[in-house]
Order: C-alpha cells, then sequence, then structure tokens
C-alpha cells in the first residue's frame, strides 16, 4: 500500500482542477469568502482562532454529517475554516496547502 503525501494530493488537484476532498462522513472544500464571517474553530479549546474570514480570503467548508464518529448531532454540522487553522486537521491541511499553491501559480479562480 502506497501513501500518498499532501504534496501529491494537492498537484493532482491542481492537474484536475478539484477543491473538494470527500471522505466517508465528512466532505471538505476551498471557497473564497464572499461576506466575512469568523472562523468557526474560534470555539476551541485550548487555543480559540480569533481571525475574521474577510470577503475575497480563501477558506475550507467544512461539513460534518451525522454518520461521521466525531458528529453527535443528527443534523450535518457545517464549519467554515480559516487557511491557518485547516493546516492542523487532516484532509483539510491538503486544502490549506492547495490554497497556498493556487496563489503561488495565480491560477484557480473559484
Amino acid at each position: 500500500m502506497s501513501t500518498v503525501t499532501i504534496k501529491q494530493q494537492v498537484a493532482e488537484m491542481l492537474a484536475t482542477k478539484s477543491r473538494k476532498i470527500t471522505r466517508f462522513g465528512h466532505s471538505a472544500e476551498l471557497r473564497t469568502a464572499r461576506r466575512a464571517h469568523w472562523c468557526d474553530t474560534r470555539n476551541t479549546y485550548p487555543n480559540p482562532c480569533t481571525r475574521r474570514i474577510d470577503p475575497g480570503t480563501r477558506y475550507v467548508r467544512s461539513v460534518m454529517f451525522p454518520n461521521h464518529d466525531a458528529s453527535g448531532y443528527d443534523v450535518p454540522v457545517t464549519h467554515a475554516v480559516c487557511l491557518n487553522c485547516a493546516r492542523n486537521y487532516i484532509d483539510l491541511d491538503v486544502l490549506a496547502e492547495l490554497a497556498e499553491a493556487i496563489a503561488e501559480r495565480g491560477t484557480g479562480a473559484e
């Protein structure tokens, strides 16, 4: 079984112009904000995020479905996560790196 690195995943996503990751019970998508809102990891302990996601800024929209182990809810739960916080989560870290690669290339308008 081969292990795919984050850089390999980013390269594949750039080639296919994909901006979304889907796993069992969870999906995440790289988006560009149309309105201002706060990073939803602001309520986490012990290091709450105080960053605001401004219009035009890239962020990750994460959806956790009821069948996800960590959900605990009967309905889907959505989170807007700033790129800095996204780097601390599995799968979201790939999208944070993708945003950086897009910015470096100057391509990939949503």
